[in-house]
């Protein structure tokens, strides 16, 4: 058995309430730490996984190169590695779409980078959760982490689907682009109201390649977005063929 690749995850238990593993004596950190190190010296890359009960990054899990919410916060996002970096939120969104994977939650402070460019995907979604929530209570709705990253179908407790992942996408490259959120002024239900209802913001440059393609993957209807993020991935080529790999 030689594997190539391992997925560390770690659940809800680790991240928050038992910090400290009694039974080795160590700190969950260092524990992870030699774990990852053990994998590594044999040529084996880690993915870090998140626990799918908290559906969260525990706060000591950190990338050198920092996320994408300290990137905005500290005005390090120029607008040509913006673009770039959205191409690879699309890439990678529509690489696990293929593998049937929805995400139903992202926010910036779950795309970590690798190294000064390259971003990725560290929070596998909330599928499991909403599924478990329809069996139980017929209904389709699922708590938001933040107002501020949710979609239209969750405000009014509709079905979500990868198209809800598109919408999502299109707030992480809005916010890219200007450093500031779509919808953010304004009580919790103010910006909820917004999603459900108040068109979305264009682009300051009224000529940007990007404004009509992030303009439908925030139509408030699904149906009028995208219906994919290989869809969304393939216009965005179409405008930028030179950042294609």
């Amino acid at each position: 058995f030689e594997p190539t690749i391992a997925t560390l995850a770690y659940g809800m238990n680790d991240s928050r309430y038992r910090p400290f593993d009694v039974t080795n004596g160590r700190w969950y950190e260092d524990h992870y730490t030699a774990i990852v190190r053990r994998f590594q010296d044999c040529n084996v890359r880690v993915v870090v996984g998140s626990p799918g009960c908290a559906g969260k990054i525990a706060g000591w899990v950190q990338s050198r190169a920092g996320t994408l919410e300290q990137r905005i916060l500290d005005g390090r996002l120029d607008e040509r590695l913006s673009i770039k970096l959205f191409r690879q939120l699309l890439d990678g969104m529509a690489a696990l779409h293929e593998l049937g994977i929805e995400l139903h939650e992202l926010m910036p402070k779950q795309l970590m980078f690798r190294d000064e460019q390259t971003m990725v995907i560290t929070h596998l979604g909330l599928l499991d959760q909403l599924h478990a929530l329809n069996d139980i209570t017929g209904e389709w709705s699922l708590p938001y982490a933040t107002p501020v990253y949710t979609t239209p179908e969750v405000v009014q407790k509709q079905p979500t689907d990868i198209r809800s992942d598109v919408y999502l996408a299109g707030l992480i490259g809005y916010e890219m682009l200007t450093g500031q959120p779509m919808f953010s002024k304004g009580s919790d239900q103010d910006i909820l109201y917004a999603h459900a209802a108040e068109p979305p913001r264009r682009l300051p440059d009224p000529r940007h390649l990007l404004n009509k393609l992030l303009q439908d993957m925030l139509d408030k209807t699904p149906g009028n977005r995208p219906q994919t993020a290989g869809e969304a991935l393939h216009r965005f080529d179409l405008l930028y063929p030179e950042l294609k790999p």
